[in-house]
């Protein structure tokens, strides 16, 4: 196998910085869009957490009834 030529080289380079400059705008991307997914989620979940005690159908634990075997 005989070594490249300077052209070849810097060819490969060039190609090589192409591609991975393609592919960081690609992450960039899908890194953008998780965090607006996130935010969304977390504003869901900060709702549903101020509207939990309102709605709770769950008992105070002094409230329930003692289970059958006792």
């Amino acid at each position: 196998m005989k070594p490249l030529s300077f052209e070849e080289r810097l060819e490969k380079l060039e190609s090589q910085i192409a591609f991975q400059d393609k592919s960081i705008e690609e992450l960039e991307l899908i890194v953008t869009e998780n965090r607006n997914t996130i935010d969304k989620l977390q504003k869901q979940l900060h709702l549903l957490g101020e509207r939990l005690p309102e709605t709770s159908i769950l008992a105070a634990v002094s409230e329930e009834a003692p289970p059958p075997h006792y």
